[in-house]
């Protein structure tokens, strides 16, 4: 039988050797996202391929993390609610879906408006792809929970490298996006 002091001992080993990858992952999107030319030329590319009303206010960027945008129940019909609603009053914000379900934004809009039958203008929407979703997805053998919550502070953290937005939503309710973008930029309201 292992003694309670082997035990302690035991455990911290295998948190370190199962935070490892987590940690390295989480250095390299940390440093790349601070770098500004990146982040302009992320902002360029939306800002070419998005046509918001901004005849009275400059764009806004309005990011909503939401991995699975394409899957069709009720937490999606409350995104793509909340994006219809943002769209009619805000006409200058642009919506930015950080998504893995590798679907263009058009096939997106053509889906949402099948199946919950709401107008959605592609004009304002964008579709940051993130290809790390197998985190929040896998099954782990062991510390399911524990694992996907840190694989949301992964995905999050390359969510925000692909694009930061002015303002972060977390739409899917995953624990640790908030605390992620808080201690990664400051300048992100979330």
């Amino acid at each position: 039988m292992l003694s309670l002091e082997s035990l302690i001992h035991y455990s911290l080993i295998v948190g370190l050797i199962l935070a490892a990858p987590i940690i390295l992952a989480l250095g390299f999107q940390v440093v790349t996202l601070g770098t500004l030319t990146h982040q302009r030329q992320c902002r360029a590319r939306i800002e070419e391929a998005t046509t918001p009303d901004t005849s009275s206010h400059a764009p806004y960027y309005a990011g909503f993390f939401h991995p699975y945008p394409n899957a069709g129940g009720g937490g999606e019909r409350v995104l793509w609610t909340m994006i219809k609603a943002i769209q009619e009053k805000y006409p200058f914000i642009v919506c930015i879906i950080y998504s893995g379900d590798g679907v263009t934004r058009e096939t997106l809009v053509r889906n949402v408006q099948r199946k919950f039958g709401l107008p959605i203008r592609p004009e304002t929407i964008y579709v940051v792809e993130l290809t790390w979703r197998w985190w929040v997805d896998y099954k782990f053998p062991r510390f399911t929970l524990l694992m996907q919550s840190l694989g949301s502070v992964i995905l999050a953290c390359q969510a925000l490298h692909r694009f930061c937005p002015d303002i972060f939503i977390d739409t899917v309710g995953f624990a640790f996006t908030y605390p992620t973008v808080a201690l990664l930029s400051s300048k992100i309201p979330i």
